[in-house]
């Protein structure tokens, strides 16, 4: 009885220690969340027929508050279609890159509406803090083709507290 009950001690202390699969554990990221949101101001730039666009070739350039009232940068550059998106015009292939105030950076996939602007960051690739990072950074701001921009940046980022 005692080998049963020691038995019992060993599988459960195993299954309480070993929890869920390393790929499945994950800090929820509440400090790269606030180093990647903020209100956002910037530009935008419209452009026809360019590189190997079939429409248009579209960038924002942009600088993010974070709460501790530093700066940031995304740049988001890639080509724009007619889409049935609010305003008309999406993101078919484009690229981001993200830099914090303490320059680490994210990098990844873009998609959704340019008019307004309601794009979704989608992280493939972090460097320092965020190195093992995963998520989205919703873009939603105002501004026409070219010219002034302005918005917030909210991020919903976890990491992988454990390597693949």
């Amino acid at each position: 009885m005692r080998r049963v009950a020691a038995l019992l001690v060993v599988v459960c202390t195993l299954v309480v220690t070993a929890g869920a699969p390393a790929s499945a554990q994950v800090d929820r990221g509440n400090s790269l969340n606030r180093q990647a949101s903020g209100p956002f101001t910037g530009t935008s730039s419209f452009d026809f027929g360019t590189g190997t666009c079939a429409f248009v070739f579209m960038t924002y350039d942009l600088t993010f508050q974070t709460g501790a009232q530093r700066s940031g940068t995304v740049h988001i550059e890639g080509c724009v279609n007619t889409s049935s998106v609010s305003g008309g015009f999406a993101f078919e292939r484009s690229s981001f890159e993200l830099t914090t105030p303490q320059r680490a950076t994210l990098t990844g996939t873009v998609s959704g509406g340019v008019f307004p602007i309601d794009l979704t960051l989608t992280v493939t690739d972090g460097t320092r803090r965020f190195r093992r990072a995963a998520g989205t950074v919703a873009v939603d701001g105002t501004g026409g083709p070219s010219g002034p921009v302005s918005g917030t940046l909210t991020a919903s980022l976890a990491r992988s507290l454990r390597r693949p």
